[in-house]
This record gives C-alpha cells, structure tokens and sequence, in this order.
C-alpha cells in the first residue's frame, strides 16, 4: 500500500479536534487507495496540525464542505 503515514505520528500532544481531522485523512486516503485504485491525497504536503495558513484555508474548505461546497476541499487535498 503506498499510503503515506508521515501525519499519524506527531511530535506535539493533539487536541481531540486534531485527532478527527487526521483520521478522517488517513481514512480519505485509505479510501481512495484501496477502493478507487487513486494515488492518496497530498493534503497541501502539510500536517494540517501547526497553526498556520495552510490549517486556516483547510478548516475554512471543511466547513464549505458541510455546506456540500465539496470540490474545493477535494483540489485541496490534491495541491
């Protein structure tokens, strides 16, 4: 499987909120590997944990996300 763990183990203690959001991004990558024989998710090559800009435009498409604004979050996920 070329799944790509670098983000499962990080050096700083996570919030329960971090945790959700790197599983979630382990199971996309899961998902679209094994089911959908797609290369996984690049997530902007960032941990998405580091209070930074990267996190801030990723939470910011999570939430056009719940709105069904999907396809920005997907293009997100490949950069």
């Amino acid at each position: 499987m070329g799944l790509d763990l670098k983000y499962v183990y990080g050096q700083t203690p996570l919030t329960e909120e971090e945790k959700d959001g790197r599983h979630s991004r382990i199971m996309a990558d899961i998902i679209i590997e094994s089911i959908f024989g797609k290369e996984v998710f690049t997530w902007n090559n960032s941990d998405l944990v580091k209070p930074d800009n990267t996190r801030i435009e990723y939470l910011e498409l999570i939430k056009k996300a719940d709105k069904e604004i999907i396809k920005p979050l997907i293009v997100f996920a490949r950069s």
